[in-house]
């Protein structure tokens, strides 16, 4: 033991050295002092009782008979601490080591989106002849790790698991017990393994859409709202396959579902009433499900413009009756048969050689073909509006025109309109105050239709005084 160590169990309980020997020459018989041989050496520190020393009572001397110093017993001798602990070392081989083992489990499994430290399956099991401490290791994927000491394999921190990225990983494992065959100190792999890990696929419905916006359509605002959304966000899902709407109006209880075509952010929601408040939400939907719905959108409806209607009696005009607002009639939707519905398009009126101002015929649900029969000569249907001009002789009286609509399976929807054809002097007689239809004028006095007709001459004569002195 060198001079001055301080040898304690309690701090360390064994040293490993390495001793080496030397003849002091080389092969040849020439001087030289490096080492010929060398062996690692076991060192226990085995543990002793350290107890104090006595210190003898001196508080009453005794006095009866005092021994001569010489002849005194000379008192016990203890060892010192270092030369207890000395006497305690014992020099011991290394032992053989024998190398631990290590199985690789089958069938893990973590689902995707899986948080950081989530363990995958159990401990992967090792075993070792002698008990020794093990140290485990992992490598082959940057989104696994794994406990050194349990052998736990977890979903590393900053993975991102996704099943439609990868669905599997392959991963090795290693395993050391920290000594080599003969017991010296040896941190490298003893035993190894590759063990697959399958990410299994969870439900990732689509991400929330904002709240659409509902805007009058400038063919039927009365009646009509176009509804129009952004699309969700979706990186990493799968891809939108659809929307679901739904509206009603504002105060009520039910919601009403409206179809949309395809992946489209935008549908026209029809048969609505004339100035109402409604409000709608959207939600979009994968092959893994439907996602939440959006926060509602608000629009209304436009309110219908009236008109003062002055009637004609026998006898003379009578007082008119206060302005009543005369609602445009509301497009009706025919019964939807596979998903189609058919908004009706209000009646209609022309006179014989009238170029008609075009309308649209609206048809949801995705139609693959849309005819009109019954629309009077002259005019057509196309791209999805009626235009034309009347024919001149065509018969004059109403015309039933019917909308048909089907779906690539062939089934379809109906729905019909009236188109009323008059002569061209038919109609009515405009005059300065008032709309009189011509056939009501023979109820009229004629004396009060000359009267009339006096009262315009003189209107019209003085307009044109006035322009005359505007120049």
């Amino acid at each position: 033991m060198a001079q001055g160590a301080d040898i304690d169990y309690e701090s360390v309980s064994s040293y490993t050295v390495t001793v080496t020997v030397t003849d002091g020459l080389d092969a040849l018989g020439n001087a030289d002092s490096s080492a010929d041989d060398s062996k690692q050496v076991n060192i226990s520190v085995i543990d002793v009782d350290e107890t104090e020393p006595v210190t003898p009572d001196v508080s009453e001397p005794e006095v009866e008979q005092q021994a001569e110093p010489e002849q005194q017993a000379e008192p016990e001798q203890q060892a010192e601490p270092e030369q207890q602990a000395e006497s305690a070392v014992e020099l011991e081989e290394p032992r053989p080591n024998a190398a631990p083992s290590l199985s690789a489990p089958a069938g893990l499994e973590v689902a995707e989106n899986s948080p950081a430290s989530t363990a995958v399956g159990d401990p992967v099991p090792a075993t070792d002849p002698e008990g020794d401490t093990l140290t485990f290791a992992l490598s082959g994927a940057a989104e696994f790790s794994i406990d050194p000491a349990t052998g736990q394999i977890t979903v590393a921190e900053g993975a991102a698991l996704d099943h439609e990225s990868a669905s599997s990983y392959t991963v090795t494992v290693t395993v050391s017990d920290g000594l080599d065959a003969a017991g010296n100190a040896d941190p490298s792999a003893d035993d190894s393994a590759q063990i697959a890990i399958a990410v299994t696929d969870v439900d990732e419905p689509p991400a929330r859409p904002g709240a659409p916006s509902l805007t009058q359509d400038s063919a039927s605002p009365t009646t009509t709202l176009i509804a129009a959304w952004d699309a969700p966000s979706n990186a990493g899902g799968p891809a939108i396959t659809g929307y679901d709407l739904r509206y009603r109006a504002k105060g009520a209880a039910d919601w009403t579902d409206q179809p949309v075509s395809g992946t489209a952010t935008t549908t026209a929601i029809g048969g609505l009433e004339p100035g109402t408040a409604y409000e709608a939400q959207v939600r979009a939907t994968s092959d893994e499900g439907a996602g939440p719905w959006s926060e509602p959108g608000s629009g209304s409806t436009a309110r219908p413009f009236g008109k003062t209607v002055y009637p004609f009696h026998e006898g003379g005009i009578a007082k008119a009756a206060a302005p009543t607002p005369t609602p445009a009639p509301a497009p009706t939707a025919a019964p939807a048969q596979s998903g189609l519905r058919v908004i009706n398009p209000s009646d209609k009126n022309y006179r014989q050689g009238e170029t008609i101002r075009s309308f649209n015929v609206i048809v949801f649900g995705g139609p693959t073909s849309v005819t009109l029969s019954g629309l009077p000569d002259g005019l057509s249907y196309a791209s999805g509006a009626v235009s034309g001009t009347v024919a001149s002789d065509a018969e004059v009286g109403d015309y039933s025109v019917t909308i048909t609509a089907s779906d690539a399976d062939g089934v379809g929807a109906t729905g019909e309109f009236t188109i009323t054809v008059t002569e061209p002097g038919a109609g009515i007689l405009q005059l300065r105050l008032f709309s009189v239809p011509v056939w009501q004028l023979s109820l009229v006095p004629a004396s009060l239709l000359l009267l009339l007709l006096a009262y315009r001459r003189w209107r019209s004569r003085r307009a044109e005084a006035t322009l005359g002195r505007a120049r």
